[in-house]
């Protein structure tokens, strides 16, 4: 029986990008594991380390919207590649799969270097860095069930890896956004209708909410909740230091203490926030 001319070609050609894209999911299973292996290991401290590892980890924040996009776009091939207008989308699932496995693991990697180099540490940070990790998994995970089904309807496992990656990733981006902006970052602004509906609570950081009558409470802490404590808080400490009880700010971080009774200048607290706006030193950032 005649074969196609070209048929033996078209066979050889398919065999072999198939033996490449196996190469590459396996490379990426490699990094992922280097990767839960530092986080495990190696966790953000609250110590500074070298200025190349904080260079390169400040990247982190260029590189995150890339997978954030190529993983919330999956799905949308997948559902619109079945329609009759479209059924060429699903060709292009794979290498989008690709590229947002691998940008998730070089994002994460990048967090990682950002948090264990550049002093931070806390409950968020450690959330955001293994949720980022998670992504990863996920996404190598459908890259992985997508190779191992090209073509074929679309499988539970697959289809809930999906579905799991899209939560995820809203997860993280949202704890992302408490580090950055406060921990209040999504309800600070919300219609007190919804907040009602939701049961959530306004957090009054005013004189009548506080929990005691001292100077500090009244005048100091509110002072460091509105500035202050989305980096120098109970969830994330930036160079060790916690700045929302008085024991705290007494106590100091990881460079010693930042107040120093009865001497105002000498206080190093002080001396941050006297600082020219321009100066890298000048707090809050």
């Amino acid at each position: 029986m005649l074969r196609p001319a070209g048929s033996g070609m078209l066979s050889v050609s398919h065999t072999i990008s198939r033996r490449y894209r196996l190469e590459q999911i396996e490379d990426a299973l490699q990094s992922l594991v280097l990767l839960f292996a530092l986080i495990a290991f190696s966790p953000p401290d609250g110590q500074e380390r070298a200025n190349w590892a904080q260079f390169i980890g400040r990247f982190h924040l260029l590189t995150l919207h890339f997978p954030i996009a190529l993983i919330l776009l999956v799905p949308v091939l997948e559902l619109a590649g079945r329609s009759r207008r479209f059924p060429n989308l699903r060709a292009s699932v794979d290498f989008v799969l690709a590229l947002a496995t691998f940008g998730a693991i070089a994002a994460a990697f990048l967090g990682w270097c950002l948090a264990r180099s550049g002093g931070y540490s806390g409950s968020l940070v450690t959330q955001h860095m293994w949720g980022g990790a998670f992504v990863a998994t996920l996404c190598w995970l459908c890259w992985m069930l997508q190779a191992r089904f090209p073509g074929q309807g679309l499988n539970f496992i697959y289809a809930f890896g999906l579905v799991v990656a899209v939560g995820l990733v809203s997860w993280t981006g949202y704890r992302g956004g408490q580090l950055s902006q406060g921990e209040n970052d999504l309800t600070e602004h919300m219609p007190d209708g919804l907040r009602d509906w939701l049961g959530l609570t306004v957090e009054d950081k005013g004189p009548s909410a506080a929990s005691s009558t001292s100077f500090f409470m009244v005048r100091v802490e509110p002072v460091f909740a509105a500035h202050c404590m989305s980096c120098h808080g109970p969830s994330k400490q930036k160079s060790r230091l916690r700045l929302n009880t008085y024991e705290a700010v007494m106590r100091g971080g990881k460079h010693g203490v930042v107040v120093q009774a009865g001497n105002v200048l000498g206080s190093e607290l002080f001396h941050r926030v006297t600082l020219p706006v321009s100066d890298d030193k000048f707090m809050p950032a």
